[in-house]
């Protein structure tokens, strides 16, 4: 008996819009002035530098926008955007709540809550594509 899966969504606007978001965030934390320097990101600071913070929102925006560049062709890319996406997921979370501690009338909380929320949905979506390509590698076809 064979396992019919159907074909996940074309539609990756979501995707893209934070892989931006999360590439640009990274690479403006890293040219050669203090982004994080105003008191509101003082909680976030001190768990680790600007540059480490610039690093790894660079890093998963470039990992996720590869990943999504090839989605489709390797069976393993939707995994590595389902990682991506989760870690840029709880990395959001983690500096809305930041900000939340620090002063919750900032409007940081509801943004990067909201980003939070992007990312989650688009690990549905990746997750989604992960179940379709594993059964296509194990032999299920189209529905």
């Amino acid at each position: 008996m064979a396992v019919h899966y159907t074909r996940p969504s074309k539609n990756r606007n979501l995707e893209w819009f934070m892989v931006a978001v999360s590439t640009l965030f990274g690479a403006w934390q890293l040219l050669p002035f203090d982004a994080m320097i105003t008191p509101a990101y003082e909680t976030v600071t001190d768990w680790a530098q600007e540059t480490v913070w610039g690093a790894l929102f660079l890093v998963l925006g470039v990992i996720h926008g590869g990943a999504l560049g090839i989605n489709g062709r390797v069976w393993w890319s939707p995994l590595v955007r389902f990682v991506a996406v989760s870690l840029g997921a709880m990395v959001y979370a983690l500096f809305s709540a930041a900000f939340a501690a620090a002063y919750f009338g900032s409007t940081a909380v509801p943004i990067y809550a909201l980003f939070s929320a992007g990312m989650i949905a688009c690990a549905i979506v990746a997750a989604r594509d992960a179940e379709y390509a594993r059964g296509l590698k194990h032999g299920a076809t189209d529905a």
